[in-house]
């Protein structure tokens, strides 16, 4: 995935640079987003902001991004949630260093199919195990504003 994304994450963070002077600072910006996979495809299944950077320039920058490089090879069945989606949680950052690496790169299980997406229920994520577990898998410390904001991709 991270081959895809990178280079097209570079582009859209140089052009949303010349556009938006808050990206132009030296303080470095992160954005958390949440991504499913289908394991057949490789295609996004859904995309969204787990939390924001505080910046809308920045975040829709992380997503187009990752929307652009979609479809992805297809992800291994070790990582794959009942339902057939591979689901992570992903940090993007403005500094260079951090930018899209796969060391901000989370993947989670879920206990269950997520049926209840339809009900507005969160699914349950579950460690190798497959125990529940009450959140994902700890990240690196991110902005304050919290809250998932997701759509369904095409």
């Amino acid at each position: 995935m991270h081959e895809r994304i990178h280079p097209v994450y570079e582009e859209e963070l140089a052009a949303a640079r010349e556009a938006y002077p808050e990206l132009r600072g030296e303080a470095d910006m992160a954005v958390l987003l949440e991504i499913a996979v289908n394991q057949g495809d490789g295609r996004l299944a859904r995309l969204g902001v787990a939390s924001s950077s505080g910046s809308v320039a920045f975040d829709v920058v992380a997503l187009e991004a990752v929307r652009r490089a979609a479809p992805f090879d297809a992800p291994p069945q070790l990582l794959v949630s009942p339902g057939g989606k591979v689901y992570l949680h992903w940090m993007f950052h403005t500094d260079p260093y951090q930018a899209c690496a796969t060391f901000n790169a989370r993947p989670f299980m879920l206990a269950s199919a997520p049926a209840a997406a339809a009900t507005g229920q969160q699914p349950i994520p579950v460690n190798q195990t497959g125990r529940p577990r009450s959140t994902p898998p700890p990240l690196a410390p991110g902005p304050a504003t919290h809250g998932v904001h997701s759509e369904q991709a095409p």
